[in-house]
């Protein structure tokens, strides 16, 4: 006899949403990205321009809550080979679902690199990630409810 309440309770807990699944969410939808796998670096005249090198990007398949926000978090880092310290780095965020992040350019009369003969190593990491912060002036989508749904790190030696 004691089987029916235990029977019971496991039904409950079996139809009880968890945190991470709310029993009035949508079926996830799937977003087709394009995941850089390259970064070029350009030096001009006192000039050192990181970016994503568009002939590198491979499509990728990504599941994401279709009541979210899409982003992607962008941290570039410029660095001498064999040095941990950092020489420049770059943070930012944009909304949407592409990692066209544009071009990060230091200049040596502003930002101290690059120096003379001196070879950098750039460091990027990706995050596409979805949250429910609407996008605008400081936008800090980390400030509500946030997942990142795809990290992607390139390391890229100056030639």
């Amino acid at each position: 006899m004691r089987a029916a309440p235990l029977l019971f309770l496991a039904l409950a807990a079996a139809c009880h949403p968890t945190s991470s699944q709310r029993a009035d969410a949508a079926p996830a939808r799937t977003v087709v990205v394009h995941v850089p796998g390259a970064l070029r670096i350009a030096r001009g005249l006192g000039t050192l321009t990181v970016e994503i090198d568009p002939a590198s990007r491979a499509d990728t398949d990504v599941a994401v809550d279709p009541d979210m926000l899409l982003g992607v978090e962008s941290s570039l880092k410029v660095f001498a080979p064999g040095h941990e310290q950092t020489a420049g780095e770059r943070h930012g965020f944009a909304s949407g679902a592409s990692f066209d992040v544009g071009a990060s350019t230091w200049s040596l009369a502003q930002d101290g690199i690059p120096r003379g003969d001196e070879r950098y190593v750039a460091e990027m990491t990706l995050v596409l990630f979805e949250t429910d912060v609407r996008p605008g002036h400081d936008w800090d989508p980390h400030a509500g409810h946030f997942k990142a749904l795809l990290t992607r790190t390139i390391r890229q030696a100056e030639e």
